[in-house]
């Protein structure tokens, strides 16, 4: 039997990318929820069959949504890599239905928050340029070199913008560039603008999915294959999409549904995919609620921030156990094994795990005779 990464993983990534491969529906029958409908919506009485013509759902509307806080953070680290200093003066994600990605369908971008975002961008953008080991390795080359600038533009922007760009977008990062250097005479501080104005584009910070005509309904459209490279590599692994995803997009591979099955796979066992699922998770199962938490310490003087910290930790250790270590769905949500440190152990009753990893968690086994059982037993449940 497979494991249940690959059963729940690429199975559910590639039913959504599939699945809402097409959208906007224009069928002029169509109500005002976007269903379609079949007859004319009343009982169907005794007589109706027992095998009912079922009614077509309409593909949604796709909507024009921004980054969340943590894809945004995300793709600041593949871009700029890990040491980068990520901001935190950001307004905060709307979360609907449970998901900041279901928020950021709906939300709308203040005055202030566009401030924090451009000036986040600066941040960023200096931080890299005050480096010159740090800004060499994304520049590429020396920027008083000739023609180095203009071999960054396209190259960083394709990364940024998850797309290559356009002739009059190469020419505006160009100008940009010669205007900073005949202003500050430093090229360094002209490669420093262009980074800036790239992190700080509703390119980069938004989603935008304009589809094409669908080769099989012409009453719809179908997501690009570059769209698709850029739905799958938020979705996966909740940053923009690496060459080979990027390089897959332009070639047009992914309205191939095969294509974009083999690319999950591959993606699924990229590191990146614990990161991207362990978000999705996270928020499914409400474990940021933890991290502001607070009882009465009246009644649960152990319940302290160190406490809550090891009971989300305990959690994400399950996820990825039943996600990408072979475990299986009936043991994630009611096993007996589980993972726990030196305070949840004392919280469950249990010994102290022999091994431990680098934050002090190990495996152990739940005593069959007490009622804790899976995801629904552990303190990150119960207490939030």
């Amino acid at each position: 039997m497979r494991s249940f990464a690959v059963n729940c993983g690429v199975g559910a990534f590639f039913a959504l990318a599939t699945s809402t491969g097409c959208y906007t529906g224009i069928d002029p029958d169509a109500n005002a929820t976007g269903i379609y409908l079949s007859g004319d919506g009343g009982d169907a009485g005794d007589d109706a069959s027992d095998d009912p013509t079922l009614a077509v759902p309409a593909p949604a509307r796709v909507q024009l949504r921004r980054m969340t806080r943590a894809q945004y953070g995300a793709s600041l680290v593949e871009l700029l890599g890990p040491q980068v200093e990520l901001p935190t003066a950001l307004e905060p994600d709307l979360v609907v239905d449970l998901f900041a990605s279901v928020g950021a369908t709906e939300s709308i971008m203040s005055d202030l928050g566009t401030e924090q975002l451009e000036a986040a961008a600066r941040d960023v953008a200096e931080q890299v340029v005050v480096d010159p080991g740090w800004r060499s390795e994304i520049v590429g080359c020396d920027a008083n070199a000739a023609g180095c600038i203009e071999q960054f533009i396209p190259t960083f922007g394709r990364r940024a913008l998850r797309r290559s760009l356009d002739d009059a977008e190469r020419s505006r990062y160009q100008a940009l560039a010669a205007d900073v250097e005949a202003l500050r005479g430093d090229r360094w501080e002209a490669v420093e603008a262009v980074m800036t104005a790239m992190l700080a584009s509703p390119s980069f910070l938004y989603v935008v999915e304009l589809g094409e005509p669908d080769p099989d309904d012409d009453q719809r459209l179908r997501f690009t294959s570059l769209e698709m490279a850029t739905r799958l590599s938020l979705a996966v692994w909740g940053s923009g999409p690496d060459e080979e995803l990027l390089a897959a997009g332009e070639a047009g591979e992914l309205t191939d549904p095969e294509a974009i099955e083999a690319q999950v796979e591959r993606m699924l066992a990229d590191p990146r995919a614990r990161r991207g699922l362990g978000r999705f998770f996270a928020e499914w199962l409400g474990l940021d609620v933890l991290d502001g938490l607070t009882k009465d310490a009246g009644i649960f003087p152990q319940a302290d921030a160190a406490l809550f910290q090891s009971m989300r930790g305990q959690v994400e250790r399950m996820v990825d156990e039943a996600v990408f270590e072979g475990g299986t769905l009936t043991e994630l949500i009611a096993g007996r094994e589980t993972f726990v440190d030196a305070r949840l152990a004392d919280l469950y009753g249990v010994p102290a795990p022999a091994s431990v990893d680098a934050q002090g968690f190990g495996r152990v086994t739940l005593p069959e005779q007490g009622g804790r059982r899976g995801i629904l037993g552990t303190g990150a449940f119960l207490a939030s």
